[in-house]
């Protein structure tokens, strides 16, 4: 997700997002055309320019509405893009009609037509779609990716705003899983001191899909309250030593995910991304982190032995890095960039 990465908004400002395509294409081995393709569709509808005009994105903390998402295992660098579509929409009611036609192009272009509707159950699940309630989303009610070189979307839905976010969650997991137990589990651990920044559906069929929930800390709390071992493990441990490196830092710098796959309801992911700009991390200090967990996890080397005459050269940022785990202690570092 994510669900909007961003912890505060700036003020609506010209932007492009030309720069952080050129660093896609260059990272990525992709073709320029079928980047623009792609952000074309996840945008759907946005300024072909890359221009920012009134509306707002929450997907970055600049309001920028695309990011390119690095994703390292051992054995390979994986990559998409995620977009906030309709970004420049003003009208909170038209922006999430359109949004939900967004998602039907996505499905097109990713070849995931076989999860049309458990991605549009999850829309009528977790969204309320009168005009009212609509309207009362600050900005968009979902953000889409689309991943490169390979099939399959991604879709990152937000409850209401308000109470009853955590109670669209549990009626989500029971529509969706078939056996929803240990999701339920989690849910009904973390309502009471985390909020819900939205569920997500990631694959290219029912058979090969993961349903994610994505959540923060309402107040600083132990990573064992969770009840989820997944997030105690030595190795994630140390990596928010490495990334946070003012010490303590404000609840809303951390996101939490956890991943069932779609076809038994089974854990098989949890996740912890960190906002570099709340931790305080410099671009420098993001890819020393970078640098430090692909050689210390270890993972498949980084496409570029040194991303950063790159990065300044098409001022990319990194918003966020993460470290993902699954049983068997499995890693993958998500490294989130977006155009300054």
């Amino acid at each position: 997700m994510l669900p909007s990465h961003a912890t505060s908004l700036a003020s609506p400002a010209p932007l492009q997002w030309e720069g952080l395509l050129d660093v896609a294409a260059t990272l990525t081995a992709r073709p320029r055309e079928e980047l623009s393709a792609q952000a074309r569709v996840l945008l759907h509808g946005a300024p072909s320019l890359g221009r920012h005009p009134p509306g707002v994105s929450d997907l970055n903390a600049n309001g920028s509405p695309l990011q390119l998402l690095l994703s390292g295992r051992e054995e390979r660098w994986g990559s998409r893009l995620i977009g906030d579509p309709c970004f420049d929409e003003p009208d909170a009611v038209a922006r999430a009609r359109a949004s939900r036609a967004a998602l039907t192009a996505a499905l097109t272009a990713g070849g995931a037509q076989a999860l049309t509707s458990h991605l549009m159950h999850t829309l009528d699940v977790v969204v309320p779609w009168d005009e009212a309630s609509l309207r009362e989303y600050p900005t968009g009610i979902l953000r889409l990716a689309l991943p490169l070189g390979t099939p399959g979307v991604g879709l990152y839905a937000s409850p209401p705003p308000g109470a009853g976010a955590w109670d669209a969650a549990r009626r989500w997991v029971r529509a969706l899983l078939p056996w929803p137990e240990e999701a339920l589990r989690l849910v009904s651990t973390l309502a009471p001191g985390c909020r819900l920044l939205g569920v997500g559906l990631e694959g290219e069929s029912p058979a090969r899909a993961r349903a994610k929930l994505y959540w923060r800390m309402e107040a600083p709390a132990p990573l064992s309250s969770f009840e989820l071992p997944l997030l105690e493990a030595p190795s994630l441990i140390a990596f928010l030593k490495s990334v946070l490196v003012r010490g303590a830092v404000p609840p809303r710098a951390l996101t939490f995910s956890a991943g069932f796959e779609l076809r038994t309801g089974t854990l098989v992911d949890a996740k912890a991304d960190v906002c570099t700009r709340s931790a305080g991390l410099s671009l420098e200090q993001a890819v020393g982190v970078l640098k430090t967990q692909t050689d210390e996890l270890p993972l498949h080397p980084f496409p570029l032995r040194d991303p950063l005459p790159l990065l300044h050269a098409r001022r990319v940022g990194i918003g966020c890095i993460g470290l993902g785990i699954a049983p068997g202690g499995v890693h993958r570092l998500n490294v989130y960039l977006f155009q300054q």
